[in-house]
């Protein structure tokens, strides 16, 4: 081989290398300045570990606490060449949504891409909304006085008296898919977690059902009023049940959103266009007593809106923990006792979560009121859990009891 080709050969590997090199350090994931995260060793960045951790698990609770524990409330995943900044702090989580920096953040649209827009019927999404934007043009020119006929129709009118900040197609679009999965999968996930708490405390049951056969009246004849069972003055402890099964389950776990400008988080900056993943039930099961403590140390302006759960019970199943004591004496239920974040916070929190709140307590009332629910046998009563649209229980059998017969 002459000395040219051989220096070709030469330079050609060069060239391939450094342009192999080129093209891995291109799709390498690309950090956030300041924002700690794992090592970087692939290209896939940390969906190896997650998917490892889905595996040996069965749910990805431990890969973000272990991300919590060793990076902070605040790090960065990569997902390929996609980050996903994680934020894992009840009061930050609140203060974003609710407080100043609010406007920072947007809802993420990516369900529709996802699942892809279409109602059970196997009419799209984006049918219903054109017909319900001709139903609204129709009502402006003929100056009709109609009622929205669905959640879809109240949107878009609200939508034409805000001009600021009108939905584009694909946020509708978004929206809808949103309300139609969150209605199905959750609220029915909910349920079949308090069926589950409820067998395994009997005291619970028990209270529940004196609260609902003193308070109401005739309850045992008649369907439960929406008044009756809609703010908790009635069933305080009833209220207290419904949001004990929405903390510990974590059926919504996460919120997802955008950055839609540069927005400091716990004291890291967050460039504008970064996608977000706000850890609403993990945060707030770790809103503890000790964690105030640490919050306050660390900062001395800190000052939490919420009480906190102490150490030692958070992960149990007290409905009690809710209530307080009022001004006649009475037990009344206070949602400022702790931290829970079930349908998120603000102007783009779940649109349904009035209706979701009612149904659960609605379904688990009129539960109490016919059955007791007996403890079922342990092999049918696993702590295991399926994550799919929502984190639902892989096992919730149940056993009816008159109360008559108890």
């Amino acid at each position: 081989m002459s000395s040219v080709t051989k220096s070709t050969v030469i330079a050609c590997v060069v060239v391939s290398g450094a342009s192999i090199w080129a093209i891995r350090h291109w799709l390498y994931p690309k950090p956030i300045d300041g924002i700690p995260h794992f090592p970087i060793t692939s290209i896939l960045g940390d969906v190896p570990a997650m998917r490892e951790a889905a595996k040996k698990k069965g749910e990805m609770v431990s890969f973000f606490s272990k991300g919590v524990n060793e990076l902070g409330p605040i790090f960065q995943l990569f997902l390929g060449t996609s980050t996903l900044v994680i934020v894992a702090d009840a009061q930050e989580i609140e203060d974003l949504q609710l407080r100043s920096r609010a406007k920072a953040l947007d809802a993420s649209y990516r369900v529709t891409g996802r699942f892809g827009g279409l109602l059970p019927n196997g009419d799209t999404i984006r049918g219903r909304i054109q017909r319900a934007y001709s139903r609204a043009a129709n009502v402006q020119l003929t100056g009709a006085d109609e009622e929205p006929a669905c959640a879809l129709d109240m949107i878009i009118e609200k939508d034409q008296q805000d001009k600021a900040q009108p939905y584009t197609t694909e946020q509708l679009e978004d929206e809808m898919v949103s309300y139609v999965l969150a209605g199905f999968d959750t609220t029915a996930s909910a349920l079949s977690f308090a069926i589950k708490f409820l067998a395994r405390h009997p005291e619970v049951q028990i209270k529940l059902h004196e609260e609902l056969m003193t308070n109401l009246v005739e309850p045992g004849n008649r369907a439960i009023t929406y008044d009756e069972v809609a703010g908790g003055d009635i069933t305080p402890y009833l209220e207290a049940v419904v949001h004990e099964t929405l903390r510990v389950a974590q059926v919504g776990a996460a919120t997802v959103r955008k950055a839609v400008e540069d927005v400091v988080i716990l004291g890291k900056l967050v460039p504008k266009g970064s996608d977000l993943l706000l850890l609403n039930g993990f945060a707030c099961n770790h809103a503890t007593k000790s964690w105030a403590e640490k919050r306050a140390s660390a900062s001395p302006t800190f000052k939490s809106t919420k009480g906190s759960w102490d150490d030692d019970d958070v992960t149990k199943f007290i409905p009690e923990r809710w209530l307080i004591d009022g001004p006649d004496g009475r037990r009344v239920f206070s949602a400022s006792q702790g931290f829970s974040i079930p349908f998120g916070l603000g102007p783009k929190s779940c649109f349904g979560q009035k209706l979701a709140l009612l149904e659960l307590k609605v379904y688990i009332a009129t539960l109490s009121l016919a059955f007791f629910l007996e403890k079922v046998p342990e092999e049918l009563d696993t702590n295991e859990n399926i994550q799919a649209l929502s984190q639902k229980p892989k096992q919730a059998y149940v056993s009816l009891v008159d109360w008559e017969d108890k």
